[in-house]
């Protein structure tokens, strides 16, 4: 099991979800980064952004 997985699970006990609730996304904000956290099939995604950039980054992918 990833670290990924390992935090959620654990989030998972914290939250205090009943065994048919199902923890999707984790968010994590500190004052420097903000981490989501997903696992799901087997996969785990962990996106680390800067909570306080300017940039539009949807704004971005449609110019383009």
């Amino acid at each position: 099991m990833g670290r990924v997985a390992q935090l959620l699970q654990r989030a998972h006990g914290v939250v205090g979800l009943t065994p048919h609730d199902r923890l999707g996304m984790l968010c994590v904000r500190t004052s420097k980064h903000e981490m989501l956290m997903c696992n799901r099939d087997g996969f785990s995604i962990l996106v680390i952004q800067d909570p306080n950039a300017d940039v539009n980054v949807a704004g971005m992918v449609a110019g383009m």
